[in-house]
């Protein structure tokens, strides 16, 4: 009915987003109602990403971004420069090291404490 699968049901239930009764020793039921009220509609049309909200058209597409939002995230990447530069800086150069083998080195240390 809602196009989800059951483990996402079952996590709705475990969440109590969904309510479910038990009949019998097995059998699991929900109210068509408690269905039809965890379906809401969204309240303001926006999505979110990994920056920051995107205004979706009535027809759901992406509207393009505004000059205010471009200068935003350009001084952004400005902002992130200048940071990268003043870790250099205090480094006098130096390259950071792999963080790869910081994180195996520090795995194998907790798997020897198991």
């Amino acid at each position: 009915m809602l196009g989800v699968s059951v483990s996402t049901v079952w996590r709705w239930v475990d969440a109590r987003k969904l309510a479910a009764f038990r009949v019998g020793p097995k059998a699991i039921r929900i109210k068509r109602t408690d269905v039809e009220a965890a379906i809401q509609p969204i309240a303001d049309r926006k999505k979110v990403d990994a920056m920051n909200a995107i205004d979706i058209g009535e027809e759901g597409a992406i509207l393009p971004m505004t000059l205010e939002q471009a200068e935003r995230g350009m001084a952004a990447l400005a902002a992130g420069k200048e940071l990268r530069e003043a870790i250099r800086a205090r480094r006098k150069g130096a390259p950071l090291s792999d963080s790869a083998t910081i994180i195996r080195k520090a795995r194998e240390e907790r798997s020897g404490q198991i």
